[in-house]
């Protein structure tokens, strides 16, 4: 399955969604992970499940099994899991990166380069208001140490 997106979109199996979500039984060689949007961001058209005998990442779409490009697959399923930030969380990632960058002595400009995001996304994380991919900055800070 070709998708010119950049991502794929998980939702929980346990979501409302799925009594809308039409789909033959999944075969017990497949083991169900999360619900798919991939045509559009509506409505899960398919199943993201794990293939047992060999680990691989499908979709399981109107009885048929489809490919899917792995590592967004296992992205999508990963940020999908991951608990959403809270406010303690997105305050403290602000203050270390606020400390990260005075030991530096950097600008903002400059850790947002270092960090290969955009200044306005760093400016934000700054000021509180989270990060896509909390995990990914505090490696990308104890990397920059």
């Amino acid at each position: 399955m070709t998708r010119a997106r950049n991502r794929i979109r998980c939702v929980p199996l346990d979501s409302d969604v799925l009594g809308s979500l039409m789909l033959p039984g999944i075969p017990p060689s497949l083991e169900p992970q999360a619900l798919l949007m991939l045509e559009s961001y509506i409505k899960p058209d398919s199943v993201l499940v794990t293939v047992k005998a060999t680990g691989v990442l499908a979709a399981w779409q109107g009885g048929v099994l489809k490919s899917l490009d792995q590592r967004k697959a296992a992205a999508a399923l990963d940020a999908m899991r991951e608990a959403p930030m809270t406010d303690d969380d997105k305050a403290e990632i602000a203050s270390k990166l606020k400390e990260w960058r005075a030991a530096a002595d950097m600008t903002q400009s400059r850790a947002a380069q270092v960090l290969g995001i955009p200044k306005r996304t760093y400016e934000g994380i700054e000021a509180g208001r989270g990060f896509a991919y909390p995990q990914l900055l505090m490696l990308a800070l104890h990397a920059f140490r």
